[in-house]
């Protein structure tokens, strides 16, 4: 019966949008906050991306260190299922906007939509998606931002192919309008629909920010943590979201956990977890909560690493703290995700205490023990080829006091950093560079290791700051096989990229809570993706036994049986659209690819 309750429960979060339940309890507020000390901050280190949302009615809000934010998110320029922006909520006013700028913090405007049917019609309408776009960068190249969150809660489970041509629709227009543009979109806690096929989304986007809360909402039949952590009294928490969201390790490296600056207080029954509620619950932000805590007396629930608190007859309200939000902190970091975020900066009130927690866990360099292995410009295993690297102990800033640079569009140039690996197994990778103005964006890096992976970085940054820039976690072999390359390859002339330093961290491994019925993993390769007139596949390590490609609307236009584990295949004649591949391995294994074509 308690799982039946606790099922039911998490149903309801498919139809209960976390940041629409903010609006609707704070959206006619405009908070406001005492004075910071705003003054200048020494560039830090920052291993991992640290990501803020910022909701409207904290426009006001002066963070007291920007200097520990990559990205700040703006919340939010409502669009309509045409299209059309219908309140851009102070996005050219805002103080907060105009401080993280001046402060050099990449600053990001999210784009909202919170009915379904709204976002269905948007999704289907080629017209209304590229308004939506051309709308959404006009003002972010106005406000001199830096990106776009897509925050869609949440799109019908049908159309999961549409999301995907959405996204890679403002991929293309960002690196036209924007180069060096970010964009990102909002996961679920739980996507009950299937609406986000997110190694596709992961293909166009820098960035997926899992809503790592409301696991209990405010329409919870029982109390419960608002983000349980790896709870084993509960089927859904954290850790079933980021298994369920990283089984690709690419993907993985995208991922951002989103955790919640507030909590939730509930009228129930009694006074232990779990117990009915009996009315729904009110949003307490983070320093509230915390004073509650004090006020009523700070409960600590293991299973879930929540602290909570329980008064009269009878209220309970569970939160976030320092020690809960480390706990989470170091989670993120062990799981190999690009980073964290919250929602909401603002909530926080400037606590000092809270921003020391996260100087404390994301400053500094990557750790470096005898699992960690680094490679430096200038060692044994680093090397180049092409003719424009040069050696620069410009500020003493390159890791080892200098770095090498070359300058774009004079000719291929590539830098080798090769380690020698004693253990086999998963690694974190992180790459050192000096940011500048000069510097390139999209810069691509290659990850060659059991598997060969390829991403871009963004060298560029208004202010010179040197700082290690977490890659994701992937797996090498024992030896020197393995390499981190990074080029200048496609790129324009006039901008310089760097090549400085690499660290490989042995990371623990992943467990996979029934061995026996793991599938032999493998790895998938579509390529061009979008294409154009010809699309190859080619599989790792095995072969493939046949391959079916069906399009958006099931009809079967390609059918294949194979010999090896690459094949060619001529689009010529087919409609633009999405196309969904069915490979089946000599192995057995059957593995689904989206690939979309554009005349």
């Amino acid at each position: 019966m308690r799982y039946f309750i606790l099922l039911l429960a998490f149903v309801l979060i498919a139809q209960q949008s976390p940041h629409l339940s903010h609006i609707e309890q704070f959206g006619d507020s405009l908070f406001s906050h005492g004075s910071r000390d705003r003054s200048p901050k020494e560039a830090l280190s920052l291993s991992h991306e640290i990501y803020g949302f910022v909701p409207y009615w904290e426009a006001s809000y002066s963070c007291p260190r920007w200097d520990l934010v990559s990205r700040m998110a703006y919340f939010n320029f409502t669009v309509n299922a045409s299209g059309y922006v219908t309140d851009d909520h102070t996005w050219y006013s805002s103080s907060c906007v105009d401080d993280a700028l001046a402060a050099g913090v990449a600053v990001d405007l999210c784009i909202a939509i919170f009915d379904d049917a709204s976002i269905n019609s948007l999704l289907s309408s080629a017209t209304s998606r590229g308004r939506c776009i051309s709308n959404a960068l006009d003002a972010v190249i106005a406000r001199g931002g830096s990106g776009v969150n897509l925050d869609l809660e949440l799109p019908g489970g049908s159309y999961s192919d549409e999301l995907v041509v959405f996204c890679s629709e403002f991929r293309d227009s960002i690196d036209a309008r924007l180069p060096g543009g970010w964009l990102s979109i909002c996961l679920p806690a739980v996507d009950w629909s299937g609406a986000f096929d997110v190694d596709q989304l992961a293909l166009y986007c820098d960035a997926l920010f899992i809503m790592g809360y409301d696991y209990y909402w405010s329409g919870s039949s029982r109390t419960g943590p608002v983000d349980p952590l790896d709870d084993p009294t509960e089927t859904y928490d954290i850790a079933h979201t980021i298994d369920t969201y990283a089984v690709n390790p690419y993907t993985r490296s995208k991922l951002i956990l989103g955790l919640p600056l507030y909590g939730r207080e509930w009228p129930c029954s009694g006074s232990s977890r779990g117990a009915s509620t009996t009315g729904s619950a009110s949003a307490i932000l983070y320093t509230t909560a915390i004073s509650n805590g004090i006020t009523y007396g700070r409960n600590w629930d293991s299973n879930a690493n929540t602290p909570w608190y329980v008064y009269g007859s009878y209220y309970q309200g569970w939160y976030s703290d320092t020690e809960s939000l480390r706990d989470r902190y170091q989670y993120a970091k062990t799981e190999g995700v690009q980073g964290i975020g919250w929602w909401a900066l603002g909530y926080d009130d400037g606590a000092l205490d809270f921003w020391a927690v996260v100087e404390d866990e994301f400053t500094g360099a990557p750790p470096d023990s005898s699992d960690t292995i680094t490679v430096d410009d200038g060692d044994p295993g680093f090397s180049e080829s092409g003719t424009s690297w040069i050696e620069s102990s410009y500020g003493s800033s390159g890791w080892g006091a200098d770095y090498d640079y070359a300058s774009t569009g004079g000719g291929l140039d590539i830098a080798y950093f090769t380690p020698n690996i004693l253990t086999a197994g998963d690694y974190y990778i992180y790459m050192h560079w000096v940011a500048s103005s000069n510097r390139a964006s999209a810069i691509p890096v290659s990850i060659e290791g059991t598997e060969s992976h390829g991403i871009t970085v963004d060298q560029y940054s208004p202010m010179a700051e040197a700082s290690w820039h977490y890659l994701g976690r992937y797996h090498f072999s024992a030896g020197s096989s393995g390499y981190v390359s990074i080029s200048d390859e496609g790129l324009a002339s006039g901008s310089v990229i760097i090549a400085d330093a690499v660290r490989w961290v042995l990371a623990e491994p992943l467990t996979v809570e029934s061995p026996e019925a793991a599938p032999e993993k493998i790895d998938v390769h579509v390529y061009p993706n979008p294409f154009n007139s010809k699309l190859s596949v080619h599989l790792e390590f095995t072969g493939i036994k046949q391959l079916s490609v069906f399009d958006i609307d099931g009809r079967l236009v390609h059918n294949q049986q194979i010999t090896g584990n690459s094949a060619s295949i001529d689009a010529t004649g087919w409609s633009s659209g999405i196309y969904i591949m069915y490979i089946i391995s000599n192995s057995g294994q059957t593995i689904k690819k989206r690939a979309v074509l554009i005349r």
